[in-house]
């Protein structure tokens, strides 16, 4: 059998280097994105050469951003702490500021919402701070239910939470569209225990600002504080003790 002299193989040479450098870039990735990624360990790839100068980079970039967005952030329910609000308020009391022409989006108007637990403590006594916490959870997902993707929300004391609302009409009637948001974060508001569900709700006062509102921040944190304490006072749902 004779051979073509012409006849050329197509042969494809893997390059098993970079195949496992390309697996290690992805090892690392998973682990910034878990968050069990330290940045001493990029440093010690990149000194071992197990990673090029631009892969460390990118992945430097990669564990900065992680690391932004975990600043700020309350561990149990994933709202923002107590640390942005301020910052995050004054933001969008100065776009709500803006000629309506050069505003990022339609706001009309800015509601400050607080939102707690009635009869926290009592429940942490009866039930234990475990339950508290799994109470905690299922009322900020409430909230994330009943606002919208741009709406704020804030976790700022053990059972004290904000919601900063943008308002694109303010000419609707805000305390219907308010008792109606707290009827749906109360309804089957509850944790199972050993089977048994453990009921119980949370007051709510609001304080709405319009464009020039000249009230300081702390001032309107203190008029909406007094409405929702005052509706805790109004609110004549019980936690029921149920023996577990």
């Amino acid at each position: 059998m004779k051979l073509n002299p012409s006849f050329k193989p197509d042969i494809k040479i893997i390059d098993v280097k970079e195949d496992k450098e390309k697996a290690l870039f992805e090892v690392y990735k998973k682990k910034i994105e878990t968050g069990s990624c330290q940045p001493e360990e990029l440093e010690k790839a990149l000194r071992d050469r197990l990673l090029t100068g631009e892969e460390c980079a990118t992945l430097f970039i990669l564990l900065i951003r992680k690391l932004e967005r975990k600043i700020g952030t309350d561990p149990l329910t994933q709202l923002f702490d107590k640390t942005n609000f301020e910052s995050k308020f004054n933001a969008a009391f100065e776009e709500l500021n803006k000629d309506k022409e050069k505003r990022k989006s339609p706001v009309d108007a800015i509601a400050v919402v607080y939102f707690d637990v009635v009869r926290f403590k009592e429940f942490n006594d009866n039930y234990g701070h475990i339950a508290g916490d799994r109470a905690l959870v299922v009322v900020s997902d409430r909230m994330r239910q009943v606002t919208r993707q741009h709406d704020m929300l804030f976790r700022v004391g053990g059972d004290e939470f904000v919601a900063i609302l943008l308002i694109n009409d303010a000419s609707q009637i805000l305390q219907t569209t308010f008792e109606d948001k707290r009827k749906k974060i109360n309804t089957d508001l509850f944790i199972d225990i050993n089977g048994i569900n453990i009921p119980f709700n949370i007051s709510m006062g609001f304080e709405i600002l319009h464009k020039g509102d000249k009230r300081t921040f702390d001032q309107i944190i203190e008029a909406a504080d007094k409405k929702m304490y005052a509706d805790k006072a109004n609110n004549k749902k019980i936690v029921e003790d149920y023996s577990i």
